[in-house]
């Protein structure tokens, strides 16, 4: 626009879309294969991106030995992204999402109804019930303010930073894991999520924590042993299932059942690259369904007394 200016004018805005028919209804369908064919595209090219990181971290930690493992600098960069956290946990709350997901919270720690959600004293089933739990046991315990409604999202970041840091370390280096935690909790979007709290910082956190567990009940390297399927599972496989599971089943309460799809891709790919049908083929996985539908069974549980005990409300 800038040059267009200089040379001869910006050009006219483009035309408005046609206005759309009374009996025409958008395309959900197409909106989520879109949102999933990009999401994918940016998951594969993150991941190829940070596995060139990884190499160049490598080759810049021994022609600058002293800046790349300089504590003090990390150290330094972590607390002043912190300053900014704590900073966003006073600013007002944000129309329109962020304020309504507030009220429904509210309305939740006041009534001391944590099975039902409801806005403005009507029913409201537009997301599921984790997030606002988390802000409704805030306000019981800090009061119903904006620091309150805050700070679980900020914890769940630091969740998310806490199991980045551990999955770098242990598939790669502690250095590899804590400049994952700088690249972290630095994105602006990251940012903006802790001062406009929506479910975002929930997601982040949760799925952060569930493939590193999941990643974990594999036995790296692979181990050839064709006659021992316990060979190719971690010895404390069963921790990290239910920590996983729980994971999973936090995620699909806070935004629906689709949260589940980076989690079984990233794990399932990697097994399939690895050609690792001893974890592949498993009942373990069989576990982790279990653990997770007992996990999400108290919005199950919530939804059929609010909505399927009354079905004059549909």
């Amino acid at each position: 626009f800038f040059l267009a200016g200089c040379v001869g004018g910006v050009p006219p805005p483009p035309p408005p879309p046609p206005p759309r028919s009374a009996n025409e209804e958008p395309s959900e369908i197409s909106s989520f294969a879109s949102l999933y064919f990009c999401s994918s595209f940016y998951l594969a090219t993150a991941y190829h991106r940070f596995v060139i990181m990884a190499s160049e971290i490598n080759t810049i930690r021994h022609k600058h030995n002293g800046v790349m493992n300089s504590a003090f600098l990390w150290n330094l960069v972590f607390g002043l992204t912190m300053v900014v956290y704590i900073a966003g946990l006073f600013i007002p709350i944000m129309e329109p999402d962020a304020a309504v997901y507030a009220q429904v919270s509210m309305e939740m720690h006041d009534s001391g109804d944590f099975l039902s959600i409801y806005h403005k004293g009507t029913d409201w089933l537009d997301k599921p019930h984790f997030p606002f739990w988390m802000s409704a046991i805030s306000y019981e315990v800090f009061g119903v303010n904006t620091f309150a409604y805050k700070l679980p999202a900020v914890f769940f970041i630091l969740l998310g930073a806490f199991y980045t840091f551990r999955f770098g370390k242990k598939f790669y280096s502690a250095l590899h894991g804590w400049i994952a935690v700088i690249l972290l909790v630095t994105a602006e979007h990251i940012i903006i999520s802790n001062q406009d709290v929506r479910a975002e910082p929930f997601m982040t956190g949760l799925m952060i924590m569930g493939l590193y567990h999941f990643a974990s009940m594999i036995r790296y390297p692979v181990v050839p042993d064709h006659t021992n399927d316990r060979a190719a599972f971690s010895d404390r496989w069963l921790l990290h299932a239910v920590a996983g599971s729980l994971a999973a089943g936090c995620l699909m309460m806070t935004k629906g059942l689709f949260t589940l799809i980076p989690l079984v891709a990233g794990i399932g790919f990697s097994l399939v690259y690895q050609k690792n049908r001893k974890a592949i083929f498993n009942w373990r996985w069989l576990s982790i369904i279990i653990f997770t539908l007992l996990f999400i069974s108290p919005a199950i549980y919530g939804y059929y007394r609010q909505f399927d005990l009354h079905p004059e409300k549909t």
